[in-house]
């Protein structure tokens, strides 16, 4: 068995892909069933995630493991890991082998803190504070607070017109240098028809109600619904719900990108019409799509020209990053050297947010490979959101 994404949500994953390439392994560790695996190796606790149509789901997650040396034996038992950097030494760009970033590295892109921003942190400081004054029980009823004002710094960080719809267009937000600098690529690789994808999974206003609520002193119990991403994101483009990616366009547009050579991949609904949409890319007749990790990401092949990548966003998960990046880095790439860039906004959550998922992504290429020695440490593969404590520290300046 060979497969390119081993472990995407959880390092828990890998009992599963151990029971199916070699259960006798996982005997020989008294993990043959998942009960035993999480006994000797993890702990189960419940925990709150966002689905793509922005709706709650209470999920029960595999947050810590414990008995690191011994879970690395395991893994070693069975498996054989080659790293995307291991591949990339190997073959090189010869032969059709791996294109190199430019500057060996990903692009990071930052822009200045708006003063719409800084008011939108300051509220969410004081509801920080709030909620940390909160009583044992009354903290457990709003124990999702943290979550929403996480979700809410993030998309105010992206756009501010995400959490304040009708505050005033900041000419210097993430969407402004992203859309300048992929039609700048686009100016310039008009001879070669070069390609770019741009990933933006936040992408409609974020629903504020519950956040009032609980700075008025209501109580406004979370929605908990049943995880349906897919169906969820489908019924959005079904409403035309796409605020953020209809704003690129139009100033893509205002850029000077003809707008026949933009795509946004939600408009592409069938198998069919997919497959003609990655043609026309590869072709570089379509020369820019913008659209999220889950529509994007696993199965997309459209890297016969592409020459730069653009991560508007974060992404929740370190697979999906590695997913993302997988776009372009790829087997096929008529280009050398590519680019890859990734926006942030000063004085908001963004740094942290990518420390911490690139701490991640490295910790799963140690686990694969072996190399983890602490007894304990956090699920690696999960997805990345900041505590209450880290949240009010960043955005007071600590």
């Amino acid at each position: 068995l060979a497969t390119g994404t081993p472990i995407t949500n959880t390092l828990g994953e890998a009992w599963m892909m151990t029971n199916i390439m070699a259960p006798h392994t996982l005997q020989q560790f008294n993990a043959d069933t998942f009960d035993r695996f999480v006994g000797n190796f993890a702990s189960i606790e419940p925990a709150f995630e966002m689905n793509a149509g922005g709706k709650w789901v209470a999920k029960n997650s595999l947050k810590k493991f414990q008995n690191g040396p011994e879970l690395m034996k395991l893994l070693r038992a069975s498996w054989d890991v080659i790293t995307s950097e291991k591949l990339a030494a190997l073959l090189g760009h010869e032969a059709g082998g791996l294109p190199k970033l430019k500057g060996e590295k990903v692009q990071a892109v930052v822009v200045p803190q708006s003063s719409a921003v800084q008011s939108f942190n300051d509220v969410l400081k004081q509801v920080y504070q709030k909620f940390s004054k909160l009583p044992g029980q009354e903290k457990k009823d709003w124990s999702y607070i943290p979550i929403l004002t996480f979700m809410a710094g993030r998309a105010a960080a992206l756009d501010i017109q995400l959490v304040y719809p009708s505050a005033k267009e900041d000419p210097q937000s993430k969407v402004n240098a992203a859309a300048k600098r992929a039609a700048d690529i686009y100016a310039a690789t008009e001879k070669d028809k070069s390609t770019q994808l741009i990933f933006c999974d936040t992408f409609n206003p974020v629903k504020m109600d519950k956040l009032v609520s609980f700075a008025k002193g209501e109580f406004a119990g979370v929605q908990i619904e049943e995880d349906d991403s897919e169906k969820e994101e489908a019924a959005l483009v079904e409403k035309h719900e796409r605020f953020l990616y209809g704003k690129l366009v139009k100033k893509l547009v205002q850029q000077g990108v003809k707008k026949d050579d933009i795509a946004i991949i939600t408009d592409y609904d069938t198998d069919a019409k997919r497959n003609s949409l990655f043609e026309k890319v590869n072709r570089g007749d379509v020369r820019i799509v913008i659209g999220s990790t889950q529509k994007m990401g696993i199965g997309v092949n459209v890297q016969t020209k592409l020459k730069a990548l653009h991560h508007l966003d974060s992404p929740y998960l370190p697979a999906d990053l590695e997913q993302r990046e997988g776009r372009i880095v790829r087997f096929g790439n008529e280009n050398a050297e590519v680019e890859v860039y990734s926006y942030g906004m000063e004085g908001t959550l963004d740094a942290a947010i990518w420390t911490k998922l690139l701490r991640k992504s490295k910790f799963i290429r140690q686990a694969l490979s072996g190399q983890i020695t602490e007894r304990e440490f956090e699920d690696p593969a999960g997805p990345v959101v900041l505590s209450a404590e880290e949240q009010v520290a960043l955005l007071s300046g600590d």
